[in-house]
């Protein structure tokens, strides 16, 4: 196997340093959602969503174009939130996607999933997908256990991945982002890990983000199963990640509102 994280029991983190969680599925370009707005779709998720936005998205073509160039329209990428805006289903003509920034379990997010993907089998009748890709994108800093140093973040990760951040030579880097990319059994796995600084003032924060997908010609009828399969890959890879004796300061098992 080319990925051998230990497995470990799907606990849930109510003090999970989740920043992110998306899933994506792309597939053959439909023209309807491009020359018609989608009210019958918004009907199906409006209860959840109920606030639309339209991007209109603009494309500047420069090539063989005097100086300047010239603007294009690219197809619209409707936007549905929630109330807070903390959660958003997005609808293009060659994709949809749902993002979470207040994720609060497995359960939640994909009940939220299943719902959006019967209302665009039931509008749109995707014969496929081109690609399934579920990601999350975690965020470490010192407000997880109010520390008083970033090197307190750093002890909580596996020495593997500071390595580089714990020497006498590099002092104060501004970032050290790394990636690696594996495939496992026709499907991707990404990991993105390592130091930013962002904010105002620029505060450092350790990155984790996984990002686990699938290209091809995809049958949609296990989008469910697979998702939780990558779910379940994506969450061993993170308690990986996690120096042994800290996962308390994620308050394992603590209950949310949502079922884990």
């Amino acid at each position: 196997m080319p990925l051998d994280f230990p497995a470990v029991e799907d606990i849930h983190l109510a003090n999970a340093p989740v920043r992110e969680v998306i899933c994506q599925v792309r597939f053959p370009t439909i023209l309807r959602i491009t020359k018609e707005e989608p009210a019958e779709f918004q009907e199906y998720v409006r209860d959840r969503f109920p606030l639309l936005e339209a991007d209109r998205r603009v494309v500047i073509e420069t090539e063989g174009m005097k100086p300047g160039g010239q603007a294009k329209f690219a197809p619209s990428v409707f936007r549905f939130h929630n109330q807070g805006r903390t959660r958003t289903v997005s609808l293009a003509p060659d994709f949809y996607a749902l993002s979470f920034t207040d994720y609060e379990g497995w359960a939640g997010f994909a009940g939220s999933l299943a719902d959006v993907s019967q209302a665009v089998q039931e509008v749109y009748a995707v014969p496929y997908a081109t690609r399934i890709g579920l990601r999350y994108i975690n965020a470490l800093d010192r407000n997880l256990g109010d520390f008083a140093d970033f090197e307190d973040v750093l002890d909580l990760l596996r020495d593997e991945l500071t390595v580089m951040l714990r020497t006498d030579v590099i002092l104060s880097p501004e970032s050290a982002m790394h990636r690696i990319q594996v495939p496992v059994d026709g499907d991707r796995f990404t990991f993105h890990y390592g130091l930013i600084h962002e904010g105002s003032p620029p505060e450092p924060r350790f990155i984790l983000d996984f990002d686990h997908y699938a290209e091809g010609e995809l049958n949609l009828d296990d989008l469910l199963s697979r998702c939780e399969a990558y779910h379940r890959q994506i969450y061993s890879a993170f308690r990986w990640c996690i120096a042994e004796d800290r996962l308390e300061i994620f308050q394992p098992g603590m209950e949310t509102k949502e079922e884990s």
